[in-house]
């Protein structure tokens, strides 16, 4: 007979239901139509998947101003010492960088790191040991 633990929960009031069967309701098709479309982005070339990051970047760039602004906002205030211009550059920059990252995502979730051996180069193992 194992003894009896009583346990305070912080902030959950109900055990976590394992059953995740619920997630086939039609509520989360759009959500599994994003992360199959994530799964198969991340097939993809590396540099056809950084072309298509940066053409989201882009987009989210031309098409979502709240975001925009939020953007030009914060890059005025951290860099007042650049033009106009240069800050405009880069918060198009910041939206290509993001758009890429959202690409990089679905490699970090779908994709096995042995692919990125050949790619990567890992300087000062030494100091890990």
């Amino acid at each position: 007979m194992e003894p009896s633990v009583n346990v305070k929960r912080k902030h959950r009031k109900k055990e976590r239901d394992l059953n995740y069967s619920h997630y086939l309701h039609p509520r989360w098709w759009p959500t599994w139509l994003g992360v199959g479309m994530m799964w198969l982005m991340a097939r993809l070339p590396l540099g056809l998947q950084w072309r298509l990051g940066k053409l989201v970047g882009e987009l989210a760039w031309r098409f979502i101003p709240q975001r925009r602004h939020i953007t030009e906002v914060n890059i005025r205030a951290c860099f007042p010492e650049l033009s106009e211009s240069e800050q405009q550059a880069l918060v198009r920059k910041t939206f290509h960088s993001n758009g890429i990252g959202m690409m990089e995502l679905g490699q970090a979730w779908f994709r096995d790191p042995a692919d990125f051996e050949d790619i990567t180069a890992i300087n000062g193992l030494e100091h890990l040991n």
